[in-house]
């Protein structure tokens, strides 16, 4: 008779218990199982709470749990009331700490997410393995693993909470056989231990290497097989020029398919199922369900059962938004389009030694003004709440914010520099919408002017940012 092969012991169909060899492995049914790992116990479910149990069936330990998952490093992550842990196979807690959440114990080390949403790895015994917290952190794989700080941006750290290299990246991978996929402002490549891409084209799709190979997919939809040095191997499906430009041509059905969502209040009626968002917006069923599948190939909507609910970037378009695009939507579809629309006759009659007249012709029609400078608002707010830190202010008393538009940056620059005194330069009927928070602070004062025009104040510095800054 051949001995068992234990790593053949699977899971059953319905997951109410494990099998090998197609036959039920024991006689005990659960709600739920999952696969055994390596010290040979499995981590289950039923009427009586979450536990583990050994190859017979039978329960290790007398604890239960609200949940339980499988042994890495000696160790199984388990929640009950009091939070999130790590327990030996005895089913005692590890340590005495409870976090957010629990990750699996890899390279001796378990990543955890604290009760303010910060990350960080911890070591068996529940201790930090290192001081510093992040926004999102991962699992070590081949002694590093990839962290995230505030802004977006990614790196590698090793066991000690040290960089491994040192850049930052966009986006970011674990290492796989001595190579890690990277993304920058250009696209994806594979780094190596330094930081350093091993080839110069960038990609929009790329996977580990595979002895040596890495299938990617560069920006005109061909899809190669690549090596170490970034050499192309041979082709799998060959893209077009001709596919890039009736991309470009066509994808203006995006931003009015956008807009419309917007205006009839999609947005603002989700989650919801397509039946309430057609009853809700006055549309016909079988039009909502049209435009909601458009929305989800977009990529702003996601459908759960019969409910949609918006994704992250659908959320923007949301008017309670903090951030809310919604009024970009409008902007970009109506008046935004006309001068592209024009661009040739503009091309051929505009002269451009004229002061424009873009923001002036916009203020002529009240209903857009504030809608556009909301837009500008919420662009603002994203883009510059972490640029202001790194302004070169020091040693300056006095700065202008010419064209600040409703004073979203002035007001930030105002409150991080309270020793600063800033000026907001705009258009006499944009100061006149400007927030009260920001019109009442000491050191900020409001200057009606024309930035085209000389200006009636001094400063040290001037700032001259993209519009409504």
């Amino acid at each position: 008779m051949r001995p068992m092969d234990r790593s053949r012991i699977q899971v059953s169909p319905d997951q109410t218990h494990h099998i090998y060899e197609k036959r039920p492995f024991y006689e005990e049914r659960f709600t739920r199982v999952l696969r055994y790992s390596g010290n040979k116990l499995a981590a289950v479910f039923d009427s009586s709470g979450a536990y583990h149990i050994d190859l017979k069936g039978n329960a290790v330990y007398p604890a239960r749990f609200l949940q339980t998952f499988g042994f890495y490093g000696g160790h199984a992550t388990v929640r009950d009331e009091t939070g999130w842990f790590h327990i030996k196979a005895d089913g005692i807690p590890a340590y005495t700490q409870r976090y957010a959440w629990c990750g699996n114990f890899q390279e001796g080390l378990c990543v955890v997410r604290n009760e303010t949403g910060e990350y960080h790895h911890i070591l068996p015994i529940g201790e930090p393995a290192y001081s510093d917290r992040y926004v999102y952190a991962g699992d070590f794989r081949e002694g590093s693993c990839v962290v995230q700080i505030e802004g977006g941006k990614c790196t590698h750290i090793l066991p000690d909470g040290s960089l491994l290299h040192g850049k930052w990246f966009d986006d970011l991978d674990v290492y796989h056989k001595a190579f890690a996929r990277a993304k920058d402002e250009k696209g994806w490549s594979h780094i190596d231990a330094q930081g350093n891409s091993l080839y110069e084209p960038r990609y929009q799709m790329i996977e580990p290497f595979y002895n040596g190979q890495a299938r990617v997919e560069d920006r005109s939809w061909n899809r190669l097989i690549i090596d170490e040095h970034g050499a192309t191997v041979c082709y799998l499906r060959r893209g077009s020029h001709f596919q890039r430009l009736s991309a470009d041509l066509d994808g203006f059905w995006k931003t009015h398919a956008i807009a419309c969502a917007v205006k009839i209040g999609i947005f603002e009626h989700l989650p919801g199922s397509t039946n309430h968002i057609a009853d809700s917006c006055s549309l016909a069923t079988e039009n909502s369900r049209r435009l909601l599948r458009a929305l989800a190939e977009i990529g702003l909507l996601k459908c759960d059962g019969d409910i949609w609910k918006p994704t992250p970037e659908g959320s923007y378009l949301s008017a309670s938004h903090p951030e809310t695009l919604a009024d970009a939507a409008t902007e970009y579809s109506e008046r935004m389009t006309e001068p592209w629309r024009n661009l040739h006759v503009t091309l051929n009659t505009c002269v451009y030694d004229e002061k424009p007249n873009f923001f002036e012709s916009m203020f002529c029609d009240q209903k857009r003004a504030p809608a556009h400078h909301r837009m500008l608002r919420s662009y603002a707010e994203h883009d510059y709440s972490l640029l202001v830190d790194l302004l070169p202010l020091k040693g300056v008393n006095a700065v202008v914010d010419a064209g600040g538009g409703t004073g979203t940056l002035a007001s930030m620059i105002a409150k991080r520099n309270p020793n600063l005194h800033v000026t907001l330069l705009d258009l006499p009927q944009v100061l006149e919408i400007v927030d009260f928070s920001v019109s009442e602070l000491d050191n900020l004062s409001l200057l009606p002017g024309d930035i085209f025009q000389p200006w009636n104040c001094q400063a040290d510095a001037v700032i001259l940012a993209r519009g409504d800054s």
